[in-house]
């Protein structure tokens, strides 16, 4: 998970430290990425996202307005993206992601119709991810 903004501090420290201990055998793992400021701040940030996507790896990009899924359909995309490799999933700042990097993503989605703070983003996804995990595992806790 790439995300815009300070490291995961505060109020959602806990949570997404508890998922990311739930899901350490998914080898997860959140990668701030330094906002930028000016006319320029989207495509900064964008490069600095770019860089720091695995080779291969699925870009999910965040967005508002954007498709949205059940926990059982966004499960199936998730294992069918993991078939091909590692996922990263791109939240942005408060400026919402430079168009060409959404564009350029494999795929958009959205979390909710409902615009989110990037800490808010965090733990929801890092959730339903989990949701995922304990789907594949026959686990009741997806429903």
């Amino acid at each position: 998970m790439l995300a815009v903004g300070a490291k995961t501090r505060g109020w959602s420290a806990t949570p997404v430290a508890q998922y990311c201990r739930r899901l350490q055998h998914w080898r997860t793992a959140i990668i701030p990425i330094k906002s930028a400021s000016g006319p320029r701040a989207l495509a900064d940030e964008a490069r600095r996202i770019t860089q720091q996507i695995p080779a291969g790896a699925t870009t999910v990009a965040l967005q508002v307005g954007a498709g949205a899924f059940s926990t059982q359909q966004f499960c199936v995309k998730l294992n069918r993206w993991l078939l091909n490799g590692p996922v990263a999933f791109v939240i942005g700042g408060a400026e919402g992601l430079e168009p060409a990097l959404i564009d350029s993503a494999d795929e958009v989605l959205s979390l909710s119709p409902l615009t989110l703070a990037h800490e808010v983003a965090k733990v929801v996804l890092l959730e339903q991810i989990y949701r995922c995990a304990t789907l594949r595992s026959g686990h009741p806790y997806h429903r």
